[in-house]
């Protein structure tokens, strides 16, 4: 009797570390899945805040027909114009131009690098009054300005 009473203990015994490796490979295989999620999050948050461009028109003396906007990278890493969107006075405009200011030895047109300005012109008419113009850059960098036009 003593040797089934050792060899039911001996069962339960393997068993119970079946059950406790597969527990352990189950949380194992979440917490890497966790873990890489946190770190492509950190990665991306990163980057936006790396990140940063400012519209540095005179609110006073924004050219009108066409508008002429000035954006500067004033962030660290180089953006890439291509993900560049202009709302004038609430609407998303699906059309506009954007070259480069005074960049000597610019290699590629999209690559807009730290320091750097660039021109967006919308060809428009704008009436008198008051206007609003954002431009944003993927990743929710984005500045905005108000004008007004005599």
């Amino acid at each position: 009797m003593g040797s089934s009473n050792g060899t039911t203990e001996l069962l339960f015994f393997i068993g119970a570390v079946v059950i406790a490796t597969t527990i352990v490979a189950v949380l194992a295989g979440g917490i890497q899945s966790i873990s890489a999620g946190v770190s492509d999050r950190s990665n991306s948050i990163s980057d936006t805040l790396k990140s940063d461009i400012s519209l540095v028109n005179d609110p006073g003396e924004v050219p009108n027909d066409p508008v002429k906007l000035y954006v500067k990278n004033t962030g660290v890493s180089t953006l890439d114009t291509n993900y560049l969107s202009v709302v004038l006075d609430g609407e998303i405009l699906g059309e506009y131009d954007v070259s480069y200011v005074d960049t000597p030895g610019f290699l590629d047109d999209s690559l807009w690098g730290p320091g750097e300005v660039v021109k967006v012109e919308v060809t428009t008419d704008l009436s008198a009054g008051l206007h609003s113009a954002q431009v944003t850059m993927s990743g929710d960098v984005s500045d905005r300005i108000d004008f007004e036009i005599e």
